[in-house]
């Protein structure tokens, strides 16, 4: 067999040695190998050779020097000895390999000498390639971060060289402002509001209690119990005829609906069949997004006017899950919806109509906390496997990895930094894109539940299960 190549794979599927094998220039070694293979093995389309190769991750095929040998004239494709392959399972009978259209160009039909010849050197130097492999868009490459693609574990040494003085233009600095301590459980979700030129800091907490409390006046204005029961999160927002709606979720199933205004309920929803766990807002769309355990997220329309709040007629749709839902986001362009589970998967949804477009298996235990990066092109999630992960939303790929120190429980935006706060009460800044870990500041006496962050940037506020709202004066360094 001087000079003869065969095109050969093999690889371990289940501990079995799989031989696919095409020899048709040599008779007498293919019929004898033959003997010892199916038929549906034997190569016989490049077109399906390439398809199974995209599809399955145990398939892989090598392109041999007979491919590049043009002096032959791909005789090693055909089967000019018409040696008896046997029959394919839809009854084809196997002869010579089958090329895809796109593996040959007819130069003859090109008349603009240019585009001919730039042709003809194209396939001297590359051979006759696809129009087309890929059908979705590379994950955009995070420069920085290909260093710390490895995972290692966030501590002190891990931390960015402070002399970098591109990264401390950008940092900030936290200093103590007000603290104040109203909550007899822990607090476990904040959210500011804008009454005309100052900010006024809405708290929620374990022990079923909404807390309204004053920068300006430096002192809690207001304290309501509106469950017996833990409430898990809250979200406000303004009506046309400006009135302040606060919208709480709490373990009785229901959504609370509350006049900040006239201080008081306006209605209950009995919105999910288990505890509501996560809220969202969509400020132009006007429409809430909650998450339960009842592994459904629903969407609603927002409250306007009106003395009671009927399912039916604020009811939009209806997004079903695998397991208890715990953390949901939308993106800043209002395009997008990710939900995060129980089981550490992340769903990805259209706010247009929504249709899922995927899903995730992001993580190895409950999802804490979800956002979208600032230009909406990846999600960035945090769980209980202590874990920091980037998924691209083109692709569906995840993109960075890195263990944290301590378990992620909330993140949030300012500008390009990511506050990060975990278990034991820590803030650790993270500057994107380039996934550098610039300072820590260490805020609670135990887990830090949530994060928010006032209307100019100016301050940070948050809660934990030392039952203290703190705020924090934020400072460009």
């Amino acid at each position: 067999m001087k000079n003869i190549f065969c095109f050969n794979s093999s690889c371990n599927v289940f501990d079995k040695a799989i031989n696919l094998i095409v020899l048709r220039i040599n008779k007498i070694n293919a019929e004898s190998i033959f003997c010892f293979t199916l038929a549906n093995k034997i190569p016989n389309s490049v077109a399906d050779v390439w398809k199974n190769v995209l599809v399955n991750m145990s398939d892989f095929k090598e392109l041999i020097p007979e491919f590049y040998d043009t002096n032959n004239g791909g005789d090693f494709l055909v089967n000019s000895y018409g040696i008896d392959f046997g029959y394919r399972h839809d009854g084809t009978k196997i002869g010579d390999v089958q090329l895809p259209p796109w593996a040959e160009v007819d130069l003859d039909t090109i008349r603009d000498i240019n585009d001919r010849h730039g042709l003809e050197v194209q396939i001297m130097e590359f051979g006759q390639i696809p129009k087309q492999v890929f059908t979705l868009p590379h994950p955009k490459r995070l420069i920085s971060i290909i260093d710390t693609l490895q995972t290692a574990t966030l501590t002190v040494s891990h931390m960015t060289d402070m002399n970098d003085k591109s990264l401390i233009s950008d940092s900030i600095h936290l200093s103590e402002f007000l603290t104040f301590q109203s909550h007899k459980e822990g607090v476990c979700c904040i959210t500011v509001t804008n009454k005309g030129t100052y900010d006024e800091i809405l708290s929620v907490g374990h022990d079923g209690m909404f807390k309204l409390y004053s920068i300006k006046d430096k002192k809690p204005t207001r304290s309501v119990s509106l469950s017996s029961l833990p409430l898990s999160s809250c979200i406000s927002y303004y009506t046309a005829s400006s009135h302040n709606i606060l919208v709480v979720g709490s373990w009785d199933n229901t959504l609370i609906f509350y006049d900040i205004e006239f201080g008081r309920t306006i209605d209950t929803l009995q919105a999910h069949e288990d505890a509501v766990s996560c809220l969202a807002w969509s400020p132009t769309r006007q429409i809430i997004i909650s998450g339960s355990w009842d592994c459904t997220a629903k969407v609603w329309r927002s409250y306007v006017s009106g003395p009671k709040i009927k399912p039916s007629e604020y009811f939009i749709a209806q997004l079903d899950h695998d397991s208890k839902i715990t953390c949901i986001d939308i993106s800043s362009n209002e395009m997008l919806l990710v939900s995060g589970t129980e089981d550490g998967e992340l769903f990805l949804w259209s706010m247009d109509n929504y249709n899922l477009q995927f899903t995730v298996k992001g993580h190895t235990g409950k999802v804490n906390a979800m956002t979208f990066d600032p230009e909406c092109k990846s999600i960035i999630s945090c769980a209980e496997d202590q874990a920091l992960n980037i998924i691209d939303i083109h692709t569906s790929t995840q993109i960075y990895h890195t263990s944290l120190e301590h378990e992620a429980l909330t993140l949030k935006w300012i500008g390009m930094l990511l506050l990060i706060g975990d278990s034991i009460g820590n803030i650790s800044l993270w500057k994107f894109p380039e996934a550098a870990f610039l300072s820590k500041i260490h805020c609670h006496d135990g887990p830090l539940f949530t994060i928010a962050i006032t209307t100019n940037n100016s301050m940070v506020i948050t809660g934990g299960k030392d039952r203290k709202v703190i705020v924090w004066e934020c400072k460009k360094e």
